[in-house]
């Protein structure tokens, strides 16, 4: 696959988190290359449903969508999951021409997948089987770099599908930059340079016979070009 492949950016607000009981409400979409930037924005799209619904809801969503907007916006809407997901699929088809390269990417997305195979299965078809999760680099970060993950910056927790998914655009830029900075991008001969000396001398013998050859030639550059400046 294409590093600069697009990935689809997908954030679903739902009635609860089960989807065998749960329905979608509002979802949004975006598309960014490879390195994130925005392709096309979509708009966060109001998904009708009745009222008898949304009194259903769990005590938490009924207390975060009612203070965002959501649950009013969802009651005046006119708005289907067919036409949702129409919506979004040709927003997807639009950057995204053959079915299974677009990957799926999001915070917890896999959630979000969960709601989409059971509403959405001809978007989820077309979708790539693979995610970018953004929550799985941030537990690694807990775990492996907690200094990093500090200096995250802090979401405003808005609770609706287009601006969770410009936090999480935003978060993983973040990460692309203080976690996965390497030295193959700064100088990516010399990254190239030392893998290829790792897997010699993983493999002994032969291995180590040429890691000391190149290890003479650099060192024979190393010493060659100070000199060179020393009698210009």
């Amino acid at each position: 696959m294409n590093i600069t492949a697009p990935l689809v950016w997908i954030d679903c607000e739902m009635t609860g988190l089960d989807p065998l009981h749960d329905t979608i409400i509002e979802i949004a979409c975006v598309v960014t290359d490879g390195n994130l930037n925005v392709l096309e924005q979509g708009e966060d799209i109001v998904i009708h449903q009745p009222a008898a619904v949304m009194d259903a809801m769990g005590e938490w969503c009924q207390y975060q969508h009612g203070k965002s907007g959501l649950t009013q916006s969802v009651l005046k809407s006119t708005t289907t999951m067919a036409d949702a997901e129409a919506a979004v699929l040709a927003l997807v088809k639009r950057h995204c021409r053959h079915p299974r390269s677009a990957v799926l990417a999001g915070n917890s997305v896999h959630a979000d997948r969960a709601f989409l195979s059971r509403y959405m299965p001809e978007l989820t078809d077309f979708l790539h089987y693979r995610i970018v999760d953004v929550s799985s680099i941030k537990e690694l970060a807990r775990r492996w770099n907690p200094e990093v993950l500090s200096q995250v910056p802090p979401k405003q927790e808005r609770h609706r599908a287009l601006d969770d998914i410009l936090e999480s655009i935003a978060e993983l830029r973040f990460y692309k930059q203080h976690l996965f900075a390497s030295s193959s991008t700064s100088s990516p001969m010399w990254g190239r340079l030392w893998l290829q000396i790792v897997d010699m001398l993983q493999g002994g013998g032969l291995g180590i016979i040429v890691w000391f050859i190149v290890f003479r030639f650099l060192m024979a550059v190393l010493f060659t070009i100070p000199s060179s400046f020393s009698h210009q």
